[in-house]
């Protein structure tokens, strides 16, 4: 039930692959730019009386963010193509990891977790002590 999503429409099941729904693209188009088009037009009045500060935005910084998502889907439609590239082309055994690289993939994962749980750990301790405990 990982793999597929299922759905009611107009009385139909439908399967919907949940790769697609979790795609670079599906989250480019319909996350970060409603997003920042949302931000762009969203009125100054917003952000001092619910964020307390002023909404700093200029085209520049549009423009930047912008540019950050085309980037994040170009780089998406690069690698989805070589991947694509390779099944074509037969090898489709380079795409999956040999043991050793998925055992180094695991132990980088497993690293990568304790020191951001370590992280969290000091960071609300550190919280805790700086605000003198619970009271």
């Amino acid at each position: 039930m990982t793999t597929w999503a299922y759905t009611q429409l107009r009385g139909q099941a439908r399967v919907i692959r949940l790769a697609s729904i979790f795609s670079p693209y599906t989250l480019a188009l319909f996350l970060y730019t409603p997003l920042l088009l949302l931000y762009a037009v969203s009125n100054e009045s917003i952000f001092e009386d619910e964020f307390s500060s002023r909404k700093t935005l200029t085209w520049t910084g549009f423009a930047f963010f912008a540019l950050a998502i085309l980037c994040f889907v170009a780089g998406a439609k690069v690698g989805d193509d070589s991947a694509r590239a390779k099944v074509r082309a037969g090898r489709d055994a380079d795409l999956q990891p040999t043991p050793a690289q998925r055992r180094s993939l695991s132990v980088l994962l497993e690293a990568a977790l304790l020191v951001t749980t370590l992280a969290y750990v000091l960071w609300f301790a550190l919280g805790f002590l700086r605000a003198g405990g619970i009271s």
